[in-house]
C-alpha cells in the first residue's frame, strides 16, 4: 500500500506512507515519498472511439427496466435498471447515456462469441451495484467485461461517486477515469481503477493473473484482446 495517509487497514505487504492511523502491515515504511501520479490506462480518445463504434452499430431510445436476455452492442439513450435475479448477455461495445443500476443477484456477461477477447460497457452517468452482482467475460479464460463510468466526480459540486457498490458479494472489473469508486464491505473485485477509491471495511481487491499492466487491441471481429506488459491503449 502506497499513499500519503493510510488509515484503518490490514496490509499483508509493505505500508509506505507519510501519516498513518490504526494500521497493521508486513512492514512499515513511514516518511516514504508520496507516490507519483500515473496516467490512466484508458484515454479519452479510446472512450470516443468506442462510443463512435457503439453508435455506429445501433441506437436504442428509451429506458430499460425489465430483464432482457441480450443487450446487443450499441448506444442506449436513457437509463438501464436490471431487477433482482436478472442475467443478461451483452455485446460490446455498449454505451449507456444515463445511469446503469444492477439490483440484487444480477449478472451481466459478455457474449460467448468473444472467446478470449474482452469488451467494454460504458456509462455516461452513475453505476450502482447492490448485492451479489457479477460482471463476467465470455466464459473463456482471459476474457473480461470492463464496466466503465465516465462521470466526472472531480468537478462535481457534491463529489458524488461515479460507481457505488452499496452491498456485499459483488465481483468484476470496474473503471472510472474521472470518478470516485465507492465500495462497501465484503466485496471481492477482480480490478478497480478510478480517480479516487473509497474502500469500506472488508474489501478485497485481487487481480487475476496477467490482468495488471494490460492494454486493448482490436481482435477477431472487432473485439478487444488483453495483452500483458503496458498501459498503452491503441
Amino acid at each position: 500500500a502506497h499513499a500519503n495517509t493510510l488509515k484503518d487497514l490490514e496490509i499483508t505487504g509493505g505500508a509506505y506512507y507519510q501519516a498513518s492511523s490504526n494500521i497493521t502491515a508486513g512492514s512499515l515504511h513511514p516518511d516514504s515519498t508520496d507516490p507519483s501520479s500515473q496516467a490512466m490506462p484508458i484515454s479519452e480518445g479510446n472512450f470516443s472511439s468506442w462510443k463512435t463504434e457503439a453508435a455506429g452499430k445501433a441506437v436504442y431510445n428509451g429506458n430499460i427496466t425489465n430483464c432482457p436476455s441480450f443487450l446487443p452492442a450499441g448506444k442506449y439513450v436513457g437509463f438501464i435498471t436490471l431487477p433482482n435475479d436478472c442475467t443478461v448477455q451483452v455485446g460490446a461495445p455498449v454505451w449507456v447515456t444515463g445511469d446503469f443500476t444492477m439490483h440484487d443477484n444480477v449478472t451481466i456477461k459478455l457474449d460467448p462469441g468473444f472467446g478470449q477477447a474482452s469488451g467494454v460497457f460504458i456509462v455516461d452517468n452513475f453505476i450502482n451495484l447492490a448485492k451479489d452482482d457479477r460482471i463476467l467475460g465470455s466464459g473463456t479464460e482471459g476474457s473480461y467485461l470492463i464496466l466503465i463510468s465516465t462521470f466526472n466526480s472531480k468537478d462535481d459540486p457534491g463529489s458524488r461517486a461515479a460507481i457505488n457498490v452499496s452491498k456485499e458479494g459483488n465481483s468484476g472489473v470496474l473503471y472510472s477515469n474521472l470518478g470516485i469508486i465507492s465500495i462497501a464491505k465484503e466485496n471481492h473485485m477482480t480490478s478497480v481503477t478510478g480517480w479516487k477509491l473509497k474502500l469500506q471495511k472488508e474489501v478485497t481487491v485481487e487481480y487475476d493473473d496477467g490482468l495488471a499492466g494490460t492494454f486493448f487491441n482490436f481482435g477477431p471481429s472487432g473485439s478487444y484482446s488483453l495483452i500483458k506488459g503496458t498501459y498503452q491503449v491503441r
